[in-house]
């Protein structure tokens, strides 16, 4: 019997086996060949019929089993198992009113390792995209004059080979536009794709319908940024798909708001937006197209949402200011490949505890499990990649698996 821990199961195994495991020899041996004090009988018994202790052949209770091997004795009775049992190897059940049945299975008290598949947990992305007359300004690229910011923003969002286009089957995009309106009544003014919504909810496969409504779309005054966070935060937390959610503001003017259209108190209505967006589990990243934008104000409402104090000071900003459409463009690739997520999900459940028993592979290789470094468990259904790893997985395609022994499960595997 080789000690693998694989299981092979032929037809259908009665659960009234329960945990037992009982072996039985293809002919009765002769008392010279146990040596264990149990009952021998010859000829040797046919189907459906048990070795006795008076050493002659009686039917096996019905509804249970029939097995002889390892050290110990069982016993019988009406609805149970028959069983001179005890520890073994290949399993030979014989099941009353059924066929055959054989496992093999490892010896002592081995369980077999089970494969889950894994599956990356699809990240959902609404792009906030500042519709103001001044994205109307040709100043955005020197090099390349007569090329307005609105313009310059189509070419880095409906390009064939950017962000969007690259990730729209691994990401849910959503789309709103917003401006301020021409003093109507409605403030702000969100555009998700005309009156049919075609860019919202987020879905994947959404590149043809934003090409298709944002290449005519011109400008409208205004630049409501807080009421339109709010607004669009609001439609992702209504959202109920499973994923992290991301909100990506691209504008290029100081923010104001419907009522008084004045500067100061829209920044702090765009900071506790930004912030309440982030206690919903939504992070905002910040694209600021052209200069025009205080970098005090992109850093606060930057780190505010991405969870840290609007006042931090990292070295590096955690805003985009871009000034070229190459740069537009290597923002919106920075942020939305970013957003592809490294939290995993599993097809089944395991015990958290437990789980360093386990191996995750990535692309064949093992990952050490660390909370640093390596993956990590988040709950009894979902691991998470972390450091090294975790940036591995987000350029290109890559294989990932995972497998327990069954100690380890919970609920197997779907």
């Amino acid at each position: 019997m080789p000690t693998s821990s694989k299981r092979r199961l032929f037809g259908s195994l009665s659960a009234l086996l329960g945990a037992l495991v009982l072996v039985h020899c293809s002919q009765a041996p002769g008392p010279s060949e146990t040596g264990l004090g149990r009952p021998t009988c010859n000829p040797a018994c046919g189907p459906g019929e048990v070795c006795a202790a008076n050493g002659r052949c009686e039917a096996a209770a019905r509804g249970g089993a029939t097995a002889m091997g390892g050290t110990g004795t069982g016993g019988n009775g009406s609805g149970g198992v028959a069983a001179f049992g005890g520890t073994g190897s290949t399993v030979v059940v014989t099941i009353p009113d059924a066929s055959t049945d054989v496992i093999e299975v490892a010896d002592g008290d081995a369980c077999a390792d089970i494969e889950f598949e894994v599956t990356n947990v699809v990240p959902t992305v609404v792009l906030l995209i500042d519709r103001s007359a001044s994205m109307s300004t040709e100043d955005l690229d020197t090099a390349n004059p007569g090329v307005s910011r609105w313009d310059a923003l189509k070419t880095a969002l409906l390009d064939p080979a950017g962000a969007i286009a690259s990730l729209q089957d691994q990401v849910r995009f959503g789309v709103t536009f917003y401006a301020g309106g021409n003093g109507g009544d409605t403030c702000p003014v969100l555009d998700q794709g005309g009156d049919a919504a075609t860019l919202m909810p987020p879905r994947t496969g959404l590149l043809a319908d934003f090409t298709a409504y944002f290449q005519p779309l011109d400008t409208l005054p205004d630049t409501p940024t807080g009421e339109s966070v709010a607004a669009t935060a609001a439609d992702l937390v209504a959202f109920n798909e499973v994923g992290p959610k991301f909100i990506v503001l691209a504008t290029d003017g100081e923010p104001d708001l419907c009522a008084d259209r004045q500067e100061p108190s829209g920044r702090d209505r765009s900071l506790a937006e930004v912030t309440a967006a982030y206690a919903s589990d939504i992070t905002t990243f910040v694209i600021s197209v052209g200069a025009d934008v205080a970098e005090a104000h992109l850093s606060e409402i930057a780190n505010a949402g991405q969870g840290f104090p609007p006042t931090d000071m990292p070295a590096t900003p955690r805003f985009y200011q871009v000034t070229t459409q190459q740069a537009l463009a290597a923002a919106f690739q920075d942020i939305i490949t970013g957003t592809r997520s490294c939290t995993l999900a599993l097809n089944g459940e395991i015990n958290p505890k437990l789980a360093d028993r386990g191996e995750v592979l990535l692309d064949g290789v093992p990952v050490p499990k660390s909370d640093t470094d390596g993956w990590r468990v988040v709950d009894g259904s979902t691991i998470e990649l972390v450091g090294s790893a975790c940036e591995a997985i987000q350029d290109g395609v890559h294989a990932l698996s995972a497998s327990f022994p069954c100690e380890v499960i919970v609920k197997a595997p779907r």
